[in-house]
């Protein structure tokens, strides 16, 4: 099942494009934004961004991914203000 910290750290990726600036506005370490990635990865059995030593390529499956994640991000924020 998909983890709502797994959803925070992929959709900062995304918007930096670059896990190193990811993992400065995270505030947390290099390996632990790599390791969360590859377990999202993992439990959805595609490959959500590829690393080169060049940058960083966003699939078709991140691009799916991140419409259903600020939908996610965007419901429990709602949740949050009418409870």
């Amino acid at each position: 099942m998909i983890k709502i910290r797994q959803i925070q750290f992929f959709l900062s990726v995304l918007q930096y494009n670059s896990f190193v600036k990811a993992t400065e506005s995270l505030n947390v370490l290099l390996q632990s934004v790599s390791k969360v990635i590859r377990e999202l990865e993992a439990i959805l059995q595609v490959i959500l961004i590829k690393r080169h030593t060049n940058g960083i390529e966003i699939t078709e499956y991140a691009s799916f991914l991140e419409n259903y994640s600020h939908l996610i991000l965007k419901g429990i924020s709602n949740a949050e203000k009418e409870i």
